[in-house]
């Protein structure tokens, strides 16, 4: 049996917290800019981190049947994906 040195990258989901600053006319709808557009009108992103211990995979069925694995040579070259035609 042969040993092959290869990269793998998977799609993976994980949770982010994000520390902001954000203008509303109240703190209700300052919960509800954040639920629709993330921080993505925060007038100022104090710090940010990944929640790590959250990472899960993503299964093909949960992300539209689209590629969640690539295998790839040492040089970068895909040597194969899991996507789905």
């Amino acid at each position: 049996m042969e040993v092959f040195e290869l990269i793998i990258d998977e799609k993976v989901s994980v949770w982010r917290r994000s520390y902001i600053k954000i203008k509303a006319e109240s703190l209700e709808d300052a919960v509800k800019d954040c639920i629709e557009n993330g921080i993505g009108n925060a007038i100022d992103i104090i710090d940010s981190e990944y929640l790590y211990e959250t990472e899960e995979y993503i299964q093909q069925d949960e992300f539209d049947n689209r590629m969640t694995t690539e295998v790839m040579d040492k040089h970068h070259e895909t040597l194969g994906t899991d996507e789905k035609s």
